[in-house]
C-alpha cells in the first residue's frame, strides 16, 4: 500500500504530539517548511509537511547515530552535524521520537552547566539506557555533562 498525503500527516502529527509535551519544547513554523522545535530557542530538529526529518547534532554524535543505522546524514549537507530521517510509516514515528529525544537531552544537557536547570527531574543516564544507545554515543554526553560552567 502506497501512503498518500493523509497518512504521512498523520505520522507528522503523531511526531508533533509527543514531542511538544516534553518539558519547555516549542514549536514553530521553520524556513523551510514544517515545524521547528525549540528548547530555550535552541533549535532540537525540525520536521517537514513530506516527513523529513532535520535534527542538528555535535558531528561526533552524528557520526555515531549513522553508523548505528539510527538516522542517515542530511540530504542536502551530508557532511555537517545534521542528519535526515524520514518519517513514512508508524514504525517511523517512533524512531523519529527517539532521535528527537536524543537531541532534546544533549540540549538540556549543553544548557544545564550554565544554570539553566532542564536536567532536575531529568535521568539522562537512564533515559540512554532506555533508548539503547550504544557507548560512542554515551560517551559524547558525558563529555557535554563534564563541561566547566562558561565553557562554550
Amino acid at each position: 500500500m502506497t501512503h498518500g498525503v493523509l497518512p504521512q500527516r498523520a505520522y507528522v502529527a503523531d511526531v508533533m504530539a509527543t514531542v511538544t509535551e516534553w518539558p519547555e519544547v516549542h514549536t514553530r513554523p521553520h524556513r523551510f517548511g514544517g515545524y521547528e522545535f525549540t528548547l530555550r530557542e535552541r533549535e532540537v530538529g525540525h520536521l517537514h509537511d513530506n516527513g523529513f526529518l532535520d535534527i542538528p547534532f555535535p558531528r561526533r554524535l552524528r557520526d555515531a547515530l549513522v553508523d548505528e543505522g539510527r538516522t542517515g546524514t542530511h540530504h542536502l549537507y551530508p557532511d555537517s552535524g545534521w542528519t535526515t530521517y524520514r518519517v513514512n510509516s508508524p514504525a517511523n514515528v517512533s524512531q523519529a521520537v527517539e532521535l528527537l529525544r536524543l537531541a532534546y537531552l544533549h540540549h538540556c544537557c549543553v544548557l544545564d552547566p550554565f544554570g539553566e536547570d532542564l536536567l532536575a527531574d531529568i535521568d539522562v543516564e537512564r533515559e540512554l539506557d532506555e533508548l539503547g544507545v550504544s557507548d560512542d554515543c554515551k560517551a559524547v554526553f558525558a563529555a557535554f555533562r563534564s563541561l566547566p560552567v562558561g565553557a562554550p
